[in-house]
C-alpha cells in the first residue's frame, strides 16, 4: 500500500471486495502483473476453496508488465494496493530490495479466523498467513540434463538456502544448531 494512506493491514472483506467475488465495491483497487501469476491465482483460488465465488466479472483492478511497476504505481496512487512476489522485497542484502520496502507498506492481511499476520516466513511457516502456495517442480525431460540438475541443486542444502534468501520457504530448512554454555 502507498506510504500516503497510512493504512497498516487490510481485512478479509477488503480482500473479497478486490477480487469482485462481493456485490459492493471497494474504494481500494488492486495492481498486480498479471491474472496467470502464481501469487495472483494463490489469492483467488485459495478465496474460492473457501466458497467465495465470483458476483462479478470485473476485479477492480490494474494490471502492470513487473512488480518494479507495480510497486511505483501503488505509490504514486493512494487507493492502490500491490500485489507482488515477497522475493521482490525478501533480500536484506540487495539494496534495491532494501529501497523498494522503505517505499511502501506492507500490510498484514486477515486470515480466514480473523487474525492478522504479515506475508513473511516466520507465519508461512506458521500457516498463520492466509494465502500460502506450495511451488513444485517436476522434471520429466527424460535425461540428465539442465533441467534435472536445477532441480537437484534446488533441493539440495544450498539451493535450499538460496530459496530462503529469496523469501520462500524452503520444504527441507537445514536448521541451526545453538550451543549454549
Amino acid at each position: 500500500s502507498s506510504l500516503k494512506s497510512k493504512r497498516e493491514a487490510i481485512k478479509l472483506e477488503e480482500i473479497v471486495k478486490l477480487w469482485g467475488m462481493s456485490t459492493e465495491q471497494s474504494q481500494y483497487s488492486l495492481c498486480f502483473t498479471g491474472a496467470n501469476t502464481s501469487n495472483f491465482l494463490c489469492v483467488k483460488n485459495t478465496l474460492e476453496a473457501r466458497g467465495y465465488k465470483p458476483q462479478n466479472r470485473s476485479i477492480q483492478a490494474t494490471k502492470m508488465k513487473s512488480d518494479l511497476d507495480v510497486l511505483k504505481y501503488v505509490n504514486e496512487h493512494e487507493y492502490a494496493i500491490g500485489l507482488v512476489s515477497l522475493n521482490t522485497i525478501a533480500d536484506l542484502k540487495d539494496p534495491l530490495a532494501r529501497e523498494l520496502r522503505n517505499s511502501f507498506t506492507i500490510l498484514k492481511v486477515e486470515n480466514f479466523n480473523g487474525d492478522l499476520y504479515w506475508p513473511f516466513q516466520s507465519q508461512i511457516s506458521a500457516k498463520q498467513y492466509p494465502f500460502i502456495q506450495p511451488l513444485m517442480s517436476y522434471e520429466s525431460q527424460g535425461y540428465s540434463g539442465l533441467i534435472t540438475g536445477f532441480t537437484l541443486y534446488a533441493n539440495s542444502q544450498a539451493g535450499q538456502a538460496l530459496l530462503q534468501k529469496s523469501g520462500l520457504l524452503p520444504a527441507h530448512s537445514a536448521g541451526r544448531k545453538v550451543q549454549v554454555d
